[in-house]
């Protein structure tokens, strides 16, 4: 278990019981797709999870001058919040999930920015811009060749 972490925060790690896998003979590669989608499915979970807690703050805070209302309970939210963030931020450093943009489940209310271009559409830009350089460099060939024809024959 690493420091810091609890339970449900713990990145899938192969390595934890490496005398137990190298006793049964299986070794795992902690970079292994399988590893980094599970790490991806317990950081989903954990942001739902930081969501969950978020939004009971925000309530907290809404409802702070309202009868029955307990600012203490709010106070300790707020530090678990903040608490489960910097676990969170670790847990998707330690993971490498954080280089990777997170998205909601539902696809269709988040607008796709330049950052998010699909595979197609980064290889048209590319095909584009390598066009748009072998037009300008074909350009500035005729006219080297062009300004070489005319100093040549001004030369005889």
């Amino acid at each position: 278990m690493l420091a810091g972490f609890p339970a449900g925060l713990l990145p899938a790690d192969p390595t934890q019981d490496n005398h137990h896998l190298h006793q049964s003979g299986l070794v795992v590669d902690p970079n292994s797709p399988e590893t980094f989608k599970q790490n991806i499915l317990l950081v989903r979970d954990n942001v739902t999870r930081l969501q969950n807690l978020a939004n009971s703050a925000l309530i907290g805070i809404q409802n702070a001058y309202n009868p029955g209302s307990n600012p203490m309970h709010t106070t300790a939210e707020l530090a678990n919040l903040k608490q489960s963030l910097e676990l969170l931020c670790d847990l998707m450093r330690q993971t490498g999930v954080g280089a990777l943009p997170l998205l909601s489940g539902d696809q269709n209310k988040v607008p796709m920015s330049d950052s998010m271009l699909n595979e197609n559409e980064l290889l048209e830009s590319t095909t584009r811009s390598v066009e748009e350089v072998f037009e300008r460099v074909k350009k500035q060939q005729e006219t080297a060749l062009n300004i070489g024809n005319l100093l040549g024959s001004a030369r005889t």
